[in-house]
């Protein structure tokens, strides 16, 4: 609870909006914001969701493609579970 705390205190003095979205509290917006870094280097959200392993595979062989694919397990487990909490 103390941890808790001391996150909400620092997170109130940050610029973002990620608290702005319903369900996302200071722990979980601190925690996305330090597994990101700096969201420039990415170039659209597709490519946070690589970088957090949430896609789903692709199996082809000629002009067959799977439909029913795994989901990635490759990328940041971190930001991949805060994103997904």
């Amino acid at each position: 609870k103390e941890l808790d705390k001391s996150i909400e205190r620092i997170m109130k003095g940050l610029p973002q909006t990620l608290q702005s979205i319903p369900g996302i509290g200071p722990v979980l917006a601190a925690g996305i914001q330090a597994e990101i870094g700096q969201i420039e280097r990415f170039e659209d959200e597709t490519k946070i969701a690589k970088y957090a392993g949430l896609y789903w595979r692709k199996h082809q062989s000629g002009r067959f493609t799977a439909d029913d694919t795994s989901l990635s397990r490759n990328g940041n487990q971190y930001l991949r579970y805060y994103l997904v909490e």
